[in-house]
């Protein structure tokens, strides 16, 4: 009970003598009763303090009880409130609708003081682990940022500036040759381990407050191959991309790049040496269109690309998930096409021509 001492109370209730009933119960109790004779009064009170919990009525005048369920769940500061139904309408249709509206349970007139009072101690012990939960959510959303820009933005700038080096005329001293290659191995093999904690992360993140714009695809696509330049090589799998520079998709920025970092670190985990990838693009669609000469090859990755359509979550590896869990934000969808030795995935992500 300790633990609660001071919290907020709103009483919403038009008879005088249960508010102050409620009123003497609670302030005995350790907590901090807020009092609203109706629902015009309350909605001025949680302009200046947003209770722990809602105390409410339903039948009073101008605003009843379900329509100031319905006045909160339609404000993203007041839904999260418990509200507790406290009123002499007890028939089950009164006590589902108030439910159904957004309420977590149901006191009846006249109050028994105890049953009372535990029920109050339950909504709050519940908001308490609710509010906990919200801030680790929080927390879990910064450290995305954090990964996604702080740490992984200097590591892919570190990466450019080695490629370039690497990939021009070769330096004749051995060692800083030697040097700059180890220098360009170790940052990728950074900004890979960068990318699972946030595979991890996006796995089991809702996504609900991130901002989505107009991205350059072919931009996208081309910065996803470079991570992958080294592992195409040592399996000389060549990746063709046909696309217009113009091509834009609507979505947000990190969790794209993400999706197509596991995806393509998927597909060339899973190719045969020397595959083709060739990438356009199709009335608003994406394409992958690979070629497979061997048939174990190809079972399995069409076996996994049905498995997205399908949303089979279990049946996909960590990559996979992670893609489609961005997928379903984003509400892009998975549909694989298939002929003699090619294997084609089509990405319908809404692409338009800027």
């Amino acid at each position: 009970m300790e633990e609660y001492t001071g919290a907020k109370i709103l009483v919403v209730d038009d008879t005088p003598t249960i508010t102050d009933l409620m009123q003497d119960i609670l302030s005995e109790s350790g907590y901090n009763p807020i009092l609203a004779g109706s629902g015009a009064v309350a909605k001025k009170q949680l302009n200046q303090v947003i209770p722990d919990i809602i105390l409410l009525d339903i039948m009073m005048p101008e605003m009843n009880g379900y329509e100031f369920l319905e006045f909160l769940q339609s404000k993203k500061e007041y839904k999260d409130i418990p509200v507790i139904m406290v009123t002499a309408k007890t028939n089950v249709e009164d006590v589902q609708k108030a439910l159904d509206l957004g309420a977590i349970d149901y006191i009846r007139k006249p109050i028994e003081i105890s049953e009372f009072l535990a029920r109050i101690r339950v909504a709050l012990r519940l908001k308490h682990k609710e509010d906990s939960i919200r801030s680790l959510l929080n927390l879990k959303e910064q450290f995305i940022s954090i990964l996604s820009h702080d740490l992984r933005y200097p590591l892919i700038s570190i990466l450019e500036k080695a490629e370039t080096i690497v990939y021009q005329p070769k330096i004749e001293d051995t060692f800083e040759n030697g040097l700059i290659n180890r220098i360009y191995n170790d940052t990728t093999s950074v900004v890979s381990y960068v990318d699972d904690m946030l595979t991890l992360l996006y796995e089991n993140s809702e996504q609900q407050n991130v901002e989505k714009s107009r991205l350059q695809l072919l931009k996208l696509l081309i910065d996803t191959e470079r991570l992958f330049i080294q592992k195409l090589k040592e399996k000389n799998i060549r990746l063709n991309t046909f696309l217009k520079e113009t091509l834009t998709i609507y979505a947000e920025r990190v969790s794209l790049g993400l999706f197509f970092r596991n995806l393509y670190n998927f597909l060339i985990m899973n190719l045969e040496e020397s595959s083709v990838i060739n990438i356009f693009s199709d009335d608003g669609s994406l394409v992958f269109q690979i070629d497979i000469s061997s048939v174990s090859k190809f079972d399995k990755l069409n076996a996994q690309i049905i498995r997205l359509q399908k949303k089979q979550a279990d049946l996909l590896p960590l990559h996979l998930k992670a893609c489609l869990k961005i997928a379903e934000f984003h509400d892009f969808s998975f549909n694989p096409k298939n002929s003699s030795g090619k294997l084609e995935l089509n990405l319908d992500l809404g692409i338009i021509e800027q």
